[in-house]
């Protein structure tokens, strides 16, 4: 894959809308830091916790990847097909990534930056290299709107990630006897999962049993699951960046009384929701159909 040719890298759709809009907004780059949006622009997902990944973007030259020097053969694995430049401990980041820019063009006062993202310290360092620096755009919401569409090869890594979901729900279910705790059973949905290479829940995997489940987004705890209860999951995949996230509620055994009454007004909302679906119908509008 480090050979790939620049016109056969997948991503490349991604950062040529980016590097359309910074030329469409008169700017001189971009800073791309948070490392959700580098994925998504260029494949290559690390956080480098208190170290410097950026990614370097121009409206008219190639980008560059500017990585701590032990993940520069991680990016290459990517097929990454443009440059990449690591640096070690002991240097200084943001002259090395000036003398990157400058060695690439010589405009560099317009600037697009995410504001959802960039810390003020190293908003500093980069206006210590670049004085002259102005920084008019903001690329978070550029990319927030971006990712509101979705390639064909997007959509079928998302509905990847909901099939990784479904099987990690069944191996919950089967998980369930009595007198397992709540972590108990999270912890076979992640072995479970681990096992067929998915190594990332898109968050903490939840699961909660009678009186726990009135909790929402509660831990799981040590309280053990007994028969004749609800028991609730939360859980996601991450697959490739493509997040998976749903909940399911289920009965351990038979279910009645109150929990009963509970789960009947639970469903008769969801199936008379259902079935006001309808095109140009607002959420808002379908949530107020299912109050009766």
């Amino acid at each position: 894959m480090e050979g790939e040719n620049k016109e056969d890298f997948d991503l490349n759709s991604h950062l040529r809308a980016l590097q359309d809009w910074l030329g469409q907004q008169n700017l001189d780059l971009g800073y791309i830091s948070n490392p959700v949006n580098i994925n998504y622009l260029t494949g290559f997902y690390s956080d480098p916790e208190e170290r410097v990944t950026a990614l370097i973007a121009f409206p008219d030259h190639d980008p560059f990847l500017f990585v701590p020097a032990l993940s520069v053969e991680a990016v290459k694995l990517t097929g990454w097909p443009y440059d990449v430049f690591g640096y070690l401990d002991h240097e200084e980041p943001f002259k090395l990534i000036a003398d990157h820019i400058n060695a690439a063009t010589s405009t560099t006062k317009l600037w697009a930056i995410e504001k959802d993202d960039l810390p003020v310290f190293r908003y500093e360092a980069i206006l210590k290299n670049f004085p002259q620096a102005a920084f008019p755009a903001d690329a978070s919401r550029f990319l927030e709107g971006q990712k509101l569409f979705k390639t064909p090869d997007e959509i079928a890594l998302m509905v990847e990630a909901g099939q990784q979901a479904d099987r990690a729900f069944a191996a919950g279910f089967a998980a369930i006897k009595a007198g397992v705790t709540e972590q108990e059973v999270v912890a076979e949905i992640e072995y479970a999962m681990m096992k067929e290479g998915v190594m990332n829940m898109s968050f903490d995997t939840i699961v909660q049993a009678g009186a726990d489940a009135a909790n929402p987004h509660g831990g799981p705890e040590k309280t053990k699951l007994q028969p004749g209860e609800l028991v609730l999951f939360d859980l996601g995949t991450d697959n490739k960046g493509y997040m998976s996230d749903a909940t399911r509620t289920v009965a351990f055994g038979e279910v009645t009384g109150k929990a009963k009454d509970i789960y009947d007004v639970c469903l008769e909302a969801q199936l008379t929701a259902q079935a006001a679906i309808k095109p140009g119908l607002t959420a808002a509008e379908l949530d107020k159909s299912r109050v009766t």
